[in-house]
């Protein structure tokens, strides 16, 4: 069976092609928002390689939808950072 997909944070999902199995990401929800305190939240980030390019759409796709999630539960919020998901990586410079 080939596989199509490989990076972290993605799961298997059967498609109607027969002999493949596509790998989708895994979306982040509001359960994986890292809290103050977090160790993480005080690393430096790395700058994004271009061979991550490809996976940005799918960080910023997270990002929206735990801000969506967030308004929807507290009615507010502007924006979050891509490591407060635990993405530690720098999308912005």
């Amino acid at each position: 069976m080939n596989v199509e997909g490989t990076a972290d944070g993605l799961f298997p999902f059967f498609c109607n092609k027969p002999g493949y199995l596509l790998i989708l990401p895994l979306m982040k929800t509001i359960a994986d928002l890292l809290l103050l305190g977090d160790p993480r939240l005080y690393q430096v980030c790395e700058p994004v390689l271009k061979a991550e390019l490809p996976l940005v759409k799918d960080w910023v796709a997270n990002m929206d939808n735990v801000m969506k999630e967030i308004r929807a539960k507290y009615y507010f919020g502007r924006v979050i950072a891509a490591p407060q998901l635990g993405i530690m990586k720098r999308l912005a410079k």
